[in-house]
């Protein structure tokens, strides 16, 4: 946290799995591939803070909807969203 390193709501999101029992290389592949696509290949908070306040965002806003994207994609590759 505040470290400028990976993304903890992307790191909490691989805990999350890791905890469900998912350890398939696939699934977390797919989990970390997900989440580059949606930002440009961005995992660490720093950049992705960085692009957000470039396009007039708000810190906050971003860091909850970061944590609601790993919740939807963890629901998906869990079969959860159904």
């Amino acid at each position: 946290m505040k470290c400028g390193g990976t993304c903890g709501a992307i790191t909490g999101g691989l805990m999350v799995l890791g905890a469900l029992g998912v350890s398939s290389p696939g699934a977390v592949g797919a989990f970390q591939r997900t989440i580059r696509d949606n930002h440009n290949g961005m995992t660490n908070c720093a950049d992705l803070l960085r692009d957000n306040a470039l396009k007039g965002g708000e810190k906050k806003a971003h860091c909850d909807s970061m944590i609601m994207e790993s919740i939807r994609l963890i629901d998906e590759l869990t079969g959860k969203d159904k």
